[in-house]
């Protein structure tokens, strides 16, 4: 094992002893290895125990943990994660206008593609909820979101694209007034970008349950995430965001129509209490 190192052949001159004289010393030598070899053992017993409480990589993306510092899953839990999104929306086609008039996806296809980056961000929140969030490689602008509810089903997907940054990535400072939070939006809508947000449920309770954490991830989004609110001109900025009205649609999944025909209307919840300094990748 990488590290316990065992002990080299070494060859040591001493001077003579007598009979009494080397019995002891071989005495005293077989006790330190004994020894060596129960502390080397106990070693052995203390990494096997903590990797076995540790342990559940595999099932992390089946069922919440009890902390956000998860193992990453095994190559087969992605894949089992991946088939679970698909399965969750089934035959569903994105909404027309989605790609910009491009031929529309399926639901299942565009979230799998937000959820390129192997494992998935995911934040644990105090009531058991698990929210996991992903983006395609190579355009991060292009992200996916999911929540696990505490029973561990699948409770919500969504879509989400192009939401403008206020703080990190390429700003000089925080963006925290409706001024300059225009002109950045008029910025992207010259280059043909909208942000939006597309939620899928398959149970219109969930989008009620739900929507507060969706808003609360996607303001800590703007924001660049690992984000301290409390940090400086960060403040205003985390206030601002929290003011901000974000591009959400809806739509449910068990709806026989396309899903065009089958949008909801988005509850009047109350903002999450969930801190946007939970959401940290």
């Amino acid at each position: 094992m990488s590290w316990l190192t065992m002990p080299q052949a070494v060859t040591v001159t001493v001077p003579a002893r007598g009979p009494v004289e080397q019995k002891t010393e071989e005495r005293s030598m077989v006790s330190r290895l004994g020894t060596c070899l129960l502390a080397a053992s106990l070693l052995l017993a203390a990494s096997c125990d903590q990797k076995a409480d540790a342990g559940g990589g595999d099932a992390a993306m089946a069922a919440p943990s009890a902390t956000t510092d998860m193992p990453p899953p095994s190559a087969d839990a992605f894949k089992a994660f991946i088939d679970e999104l698909r399965a969750f929306t089934g035959a569903a086609v994105m909404p027309v206008g989605a790609l910009d008039g491009a031929p529309a996806p399926a639901v299942g296809d565009r979230i799998v593609a937000g959820f390129e980056q192997d494992p998935p961000r995911q934040a644990k929140l105090g009531d058991g909820t698990l929210v996991y969030w992903g983006w395609q490689e190579g355009q991060a602008f292009v992200k996916s979101i999911a929540i696990r509810e505490p029973g561990g089903n699948l409770a919500l997907v969504g879509a989400v694209d192009d939401l403008p940054v206020l703080a990190g990535r390429g700003t000089q400072a925080p963006i925290a007034d409706a001024q300059a939070y225009q002109t950045l939006l008029d910025k992207q809508k010259g280059w043909g970008s909208e942000p939006a947000i597309r939620l899928f449920v398959k149970e219109p309770a969930m989008l009620e349950r739900y929507l507060p954490q969706v808003r609360a991830w996607a303001r800590a989004s703007m924001l660049g995430f690992n984000v301290d609110c409390g940090a400086g001109d960060m403040q205003a900025a985390c206030e601002f965001a929290r003011s901000l009205d974000l591009p959400i649609t809806a739509y449910s999944l068990e709806c026989p129509g396309t899903l065009d025909s089958c949008a909801l209307e988005l509850p009047t919840a109350t903002d999450s209490d969930t801190s946007l300094e939970v959401f940290r990748q």
